[in-house]
C-alpha cells in the first residue's frame, strides 16, 4: 500500500476513534446529570422510552421521528445530542467497514475492457507514429541521392547549402568539398538563407537615382515589403538552424519519450515495462504524479503550438502583401489606361 493510501486509512481510523470518545464522555456527562433530583434514563441512551425523574414527576422522551432526523422526536436536549452523536458515529463506522472496498477501488489492478482497449488503440497510434518518422528519416538518403543525379560539379560544390536535409544533419554530399576552406562555410546558414530570401533582395533604393520622387517613393516602398518579409523568414528558419546547431537535441528528446509511452523503453525494477499497460496496475498515487508530469509538457507544447499559430498567421499577412506588389504592375497599366496615357 502506498504512503498516500495508508495516509487516508490513518485519518479516517482516527476520525472514527474520535467520535467514539466524544460519545463516551456525552454519555458519562448524561447519566451524572440531574433536574430536580437524580435523572435515571431507561434503555439506551437517545433511544430510550422513558426518562424518570424524582419528585413524583415523569417525563416520556418520544423516540417518534422522521425518515429523515430520527431524533426529531426526543424532547430530552441531552438525549438529543446523544442520538445524532450515536447516529453519526454508526455512520462513520459503516463508512470505516467498507473502507477496504474503497482503497481497492484506488490500488486494484484496473482489469476492465474499457481500459485494455484504450491500451491496445493508444499504443497503435504511438507506434504508427514512430514507424511514419523513422521511415521518413530512412526515405531522406534515397530523396538526396536522387537530388544529386546525375552529379554535376557545380551542383556538388553548394550541394549541401540547397538541401533540407542539411538542418537535420544530413548532409547530401558528407564531408562537404569545402570543408578544407578557411573559414569552412556553414551549409545549415547558408540553407537558411536561401530558403528565407535573403540572397535574392532587390536593389537598395539611392538618393542619387534621377527619376521623379513619385517612382523612387514607389521603389522604395516596395523594397521596404519585400525586405520585411525577408527579415521575417530569417527568423523562421532560425529556429530550425538552433535546433540545427544544439544536435537537433529536442527531436531526439521527442522521440525518447514517445518511445518511453509506446515501446516502455525503461525499467521498472528488474524488467522493462510498458507505460501504458503499467497504468492500469501502478498505485494511483505514482499514476496521478506521471499525469501531473505529462500536463506539465503538455502546456509547453501549447505554448509552442501558439507561438507557430501567430507566425503562420504573420506569414500569411506576409504573402497578402506579396500579392499586392505583384498586382501592383496592373493596377499601373490599369490607371494609364483610364487616364488615357495608354490608348
Amino acid at each position: 500500500m502506498s504512503i498516500f493510501n495508508r495516509r487516508i486509512v490513518k485519518f479516517v481510523l482516527g476520525f472514527t476513534v474520535f467520535f467514539i470518545m466524544v460519545n463516551v464522555v456525552l454519555v458519562r456527562a448524561q447519566t451524572t446529570t440531574t433536574t430536580t433530583g437524580t435523572a435515571t434514563p431507561s434503555g439506551t441512551a437517545g433511544l430510550s422510552g422513558t426518562a424518570a425523574a424524582t419528585g413524583g414527576a415523569s417525563s416520556t422522551a418520544s423516540t417518534t421521528g422522521t425518515a429523515s432526523d430520527p431524533c426529531a422526536g426526543v424532547t430530552n436536549a441531552v438525549q438529543k445530542y446523544l442520538c445524532y452523536i450515536q447516529l453519526y458515529t454508526y455512520g462513520t463506522l459503516t463508512a470505516v467497514n467498507n473502507l477496504p472496498t474503497y482503497i481497492s477501488n484506488w490500488i486494484d489492478p484496473d482489469t476492465s475492457d474499457a481500459t485494455l482497449q484504450l491500451q491496445g488503440s493508444l499504443s497503435s497510434i504511438n507506434t504508427d507514429v514512430i514507424t511514419n518518422l523513422t521511415s521518413q528519416s530512412k526515405l531522406q538518403s534515397q530523396l538526396l541521392n536522387d537530388f544529386m543525379n546525375p552529379p554535376s560539379t557545380s551542383i556538388t560544390q553548394y550541394a549541401n547549402d540547397l538541401s533540407y536535409q542539411t538542418l537535420l544533419g544530413q548532409l547530401a554530399v558528407n564531408p562537404d568539398p569545402r570543408a578544407n576552406q578557411s573559414p569552412a562555410p556553414d551549409p545549415a546558414y547558408n540553407y537558411i538563407r536561401n530558403a528565407s530570401g535573403m540572397n535574392v533582395l532587390p536593389t537598395a533604393p539611392s538618393t542619387t537615382w534621377s527619376g521623379s520622387n513619385a517612382y523612387k517613393m514607389a521603389y522604395a516602398n516596395y523594397y521596404a515589403a519585400v525586405s520585411s518579409s525577408a527579415t521575417f523568414n530569417n527568423y523562421i528558419m532560425s529556429q530550425l538552424y538552433a535546433d540545427n546547431k544544439n544536435g537537433n537535441q529536442l527531436s531526439k528528446d521527442q522521440q525518447t519519450l514517445l518511445n518511453l509511452v509506446t515501446n516502455g523503453q525503461f525499467t521498472s525494477g528488474s524488467t522493462k515495462a510498458n507505460w501504458l499497460a503499467t497504468v492500469a496496475v501502478e498505485d494511483i498515487g505514482i499514476v496521478l504524479r506521471q499525469i501531473l508530469m505529462f500536463d506539465s509538457e503538455s502546456y509547453v507544447l501549447l505554448t509552442q503550438i501558439l507561438q507557430t499559430q501567430k507566425q503562420i498567421l504573420t506569414a500569411q499577412v506576409m504573402t497578402n502583401t506579396m500579392t499586392m506588389l505583384a498586382a501592383k504592375q496592373y493596377e499601373d497599366t490599369a490607371v494609364k489606361k483610364a487616364t488615357g496615357v495608354i490608348r
